[in-house]
């Protein structure tokens, strides 16, 4: 996470200022603005419909894995006793 945040921070001085020449300091501060509040407020959705996120299941894509029981081996495959 601190990888991200000091490589965007770095970066950030590299687009910065040809868009605020190209759109004007006001605009591109509004538009960075914007982009953070929506940002997080994907975040917040996320948080509060984790729930009903999980139990979207794309049946094509992947099997539901719902009652498979794993068997109890050991590192050499040996099944164990209950």
């Amino acid at each position: 996470m601190n990888f991200y945040r000091s490589s965007f921070g770095t970066t950030t001085s590299y687009f910065t200022g040809p868009w605020v020449e190209a759109v004007g300091g006001d605009e591109a501060f509004g538009m960075s603005a914007f982009f953070v509040v929506a940002s997080f407020g994907l975040v917040v959705l996320l948080m509060f419909k984790r729930e009903s996120i999980r139990q979207i299941q794309f049946t094509k894509v992947s099997s539901s894995e719902m009652g498979t029981k794993l068997r109890n081996v050991d590192s050499h495959g040996r099944d164990l006793e209950e």
